[in-house]
């Protein structure tokens, strides 16, 4: 397991080698179903759906 954190500071933990949609799911299923892309740790550039999530990520998932 590693721990993540939502846009807010809260925190998940998800198994280990999980995906910025794996985490979407974990949030809420209808997140994870309009989830487009996502940033991480407050970075500018947007990542994958595909991207996996590493110790101490924070995650913020952007949906239509």
């Amino acid at each position: 397991m590693i721990t993540v954190f939502k846009k807010d500071g809260e925190r998940l933990e998800i198994e280990e080698g999980a995906t910025v949609l794996d985490f979407a799911f974990a949030i809420h299923d209808e997140l994870g179903l309009c989830a487009q892309y996502a940033y991480l740790n407050k970075n500018t550039n947007r990542v994958d759906l595909s991207t996996k999530l590493c110790e101490g990520d924070r995650v913020n998932i952007i949906s239509n």
